[in-house]
């Protein structure tokens, strides 16, 4: 088995992606989610601009005695954002139910597109979890490694990043079911019957965030 990458993981807010890396990252998503899965629902969902959404990935590594690397080359990647804030509009089309690691928004009910007296739209339902835990504060998503680096450990030093930075904080996730042992490893659990989409089955996790005491 090869080595981690030896770029340490990066991440930035939408604002902060260059060029290079954001040609890179929409490279992989779509060769992953459009190319090989053939998923059909819109993957660029609007949510990778939000200031609260966090792109965590790895770049390529440097050859040992060869050219640097390509600066647009990224082998693993995921998409860290907050709950939605507010449903869609009205006759806006509804998001794709959250899966394969994709993490996309679930649906809004029916009657949660209009507004609320005085022109404040009414809060989203916080993102599908456990009954009686508490309703997490960021949803994993988006989740892929190149095909070629697959089995280095990649996604796992990612989410272990992620859980490293905000593992104080309840988190959700929906996975490829054939996979979900990745995010066992994590701290995730699963909650909730296992569905298909994509032709794919999948199963919502959780991860209660870790309790902070005070010394």
């Amino acid at each position: 088995m090869s080595e981690l990458p030896d770029r340490p993981v990066r991440r930035a807010s939408w604002g902060r992606l260059t060029t290079d890396d954001l040609y890179g990252i929409v490279r992989l998503r779509n060769r992953v989610f459009a190319l090989e899965q053939r998923v059909s629902a819109e993957d660029f969902d609007g949510r990778d601009r939000e200031p609260g959404t966090e792109h965590w990935w790895f770049g390529a590594d440097a050859p040992p005695d060869g050219p640097d690397p390509d600066p647009t080359a990224v082998t693993g990647y995921l998409r860290l954002v907050r709950p939605a804030v507010a449903a869609p509009p009205p006759g806006g089309a509804a998001a794709p139910p959250p899966g394969g690691g994709r993490g996309a928004p679930a649906p809004a009910p029916p009657g949660r597109g209009r507004a609320a007296p005085g022109g404040r739209r009414p809060p989203a339902p916080p993102p599908p979890h456990p009954g009686g835990a508490a309703a997490p504060t960021r949803v994993v998503g988006r989740v892929a490694t190149a095909p070629e680096h697959r089995g280095r450990g990649i996604a796992s030093a990612l989410l272990a990043a992620v859980v490293a930075e905000h593992g104080a904080e309840p988190m959700v996730l929906h996975a490829q079911e054939y996979v979900a042992a990745l995010y066992e490893r994590h701290g995730f659990v699963r909650f909730g019957a296992p569905y298909e989409e994509a032709g794919i089955r999948h199963v919502g996790m959780y991860r209660a965030g870790a309790v902070r005491t005070t010394p």
